[in-house]
């Protein structure tokens, strides 16, 4: 094993090896590709976007969440305020019928004050003219006849 490998570490190597049951000689090929740090920097790398990778998905996630709630809360209070308006149209309504029936109920029924001037022989007018008042009811259109 080698501890501490180095890129000018590649080359060709050979090992022999002996003991009473015999020997044997192998020869192989090395080729370093990267260092130790070079290989726990690329790794710690990749582990480092995974991570902002899972980050930056959970931020959409909140993303998502946070307009869905607000979508919705939106969505209520437009609601809300759509069913008040129209109750306050409604009672608005309701308050003008019935003044207007009130009203109709009192001027179906007027009153006409008829003042009569007597004349005397004379020509002349009397001191103390008669007055006559009379309770009349009025046609629907509003219009009175007198």
């Amino acid at each position: 094993m080698l501890p501490s490998v180095e890129l000018s570490d590649s080359e060709l190597y050979s090992c022999y090896f002996a003991n009473e049951q015999g020997s044997s000689f192998a020869t192989g090929n090395l080729t370093v590709f990267a260092t130790r740090e070079e290989l726990e920097a690329a790794t710690c790398g990749s582990c480092a976007r995974a991570a902002a990778d899972r980050q930056g998905r959970k931020n959409w996630l909140f993303l998502y969440i946070g307009v869905s709630v607000a979508s919705l809360v939106f969505v209520i209070v437009i609601v809300v305020v759509v069913v008040t308006l129209r109750a306050r149209v409604r009672a608005e309504r309701r308050r003008k019928d019935i003044a207007t029936e009130a009203f109709l109920n009192v001027y179906q029924w007027t009153k006409h004050v008829l003042v009569e001037k007597r004349m005397t022989e004379g020509g002349d007018c009397v001191i103390e003219p008669k007055v006559y008042i009379e309770k009349r009811k009025c046609v629907k259109n509003l219009l009175c006849k007198f």
